[in-house]
């Protein structure tokens, strides 16, 4: 949507009580940079680790300058499955548990799912299976409790 030169995203989102009425909510550009960001890391994630690296440390800087929370765990999760990739599985685990910190004080499930995920393939590539076989517990648990049907486990993102 274009108003007065400047250029908003919006997202509709559905009253639950009232499926027949919506409501428009404008997402400041920054958030939009930040989700933008976020989202071309995790589709892309694994076709040039270090740029992913660097972009994803670049949308966290410009998520704890707004203290935008959903933008700050992602930019964790994302980073976590970078270093993974790369190796420095100490630091992705931490990635990781910051993520997880932050989805769940916020109560997004399906962030939460994405990180427990994130350890099992975490502990899953460094063979410790009885660890992993833990989180995949934890992801069906998470699943069957919101309904989300689409979840992978593998060694690789």
């Amino acid at each position: 949507m274009n108003i007065f030169g400047r250029t908003f995203t919006t997202k509709i989102q559905v009253i639950k009580n009232n499926p027949n009425t919506a409501t428009v909510q404008s997402k400041p550009p920054e958030i939009s940079l930040i989700d933008e960001i976020n989202q071309r890391v995790w589709k892309d994630l694994g076709n040039n680790l270090n740029q992913e690296l660097k972009e994803s440390q670049n949308a966290l800087k410009k998520a704890i300058a707004l203290d935008y929370q959903e933008g700050i765990a992602f930019s964790y999760l994302n980073q976590g499955y970078c270093q993974l990739h790369l190796g420095e599985n100490n630091i992705a685990l931490k990635a990781f548990q910051q993520a997880t910190d932050i989805y769940q004080k916020s109560g997004n499930r399906q962030g939460e799912l994405r990180c427990k995920i994130a350890f099992g393939n975490l502990y899953l590539t460094l063979d410790i299976l009885d660890k992993a076989f833990d989180y995949a517990q934890q992801v069906v648990k998470i699943a069957e409790e919101t309904g989300d049907n689409v979840f992978t486990f593998s060694d690789s993102h």
